[in-house]
């Protein structure tokens, strides 16, 4: 997704305020990447995790320079099994079919622009 008229740093802050604001959890920073996280919903941990342990969702968005007046910005969402855990922790790549709610957020931020002029 591209953002017009605005700067990597203005890009950034509405990101995080916009993840903030749906329930995600900023935490790190490396280099123009963001990365949230969140638990994930009853069913994912049914599906995918187990009774005792919760199963995370990892966004890690992407935000870069094209030219001087507009940024990329773009979201890889993982599924994390035992979060925090150096040799347990698994991350898995979420379907393209299940990539929505993630793409809206987006969509959220562009918007959020528009509405602030």
């Amino acid at each position: 997704m591209t953002i017009e008229g605005h700067s990597l740093k203005e890009v950034e802050v509405r990101t995080e305020l916009i993840f903030r604001q749906n329930q995600w959890q900023f935490t790190k920073s490396a280099g123009r990447d963001l990365v949230f996280e969140k638990p994930a919903s009853r069913m994912t941990d049914l599906a995918y995790g187990g009774w005792f342990d919760r199963t995370w969702m990892r966004a890690r968005v992407r935000i870069r320079a094209l030219g001087a007046a507009a940024v990329a910005i773009e979201c890889e969402v993982r599924r994390v099994e035992d979060p925090g855990h150096p040799s347990l922790e698994e991350t898995k790549r979420i379907s393209k079919t299940r990539k929505g709610p993630y793409q809206k957020l987006l969509e959220e931020i562009k918007a959020s622009f528009r509405q602030s002029g």
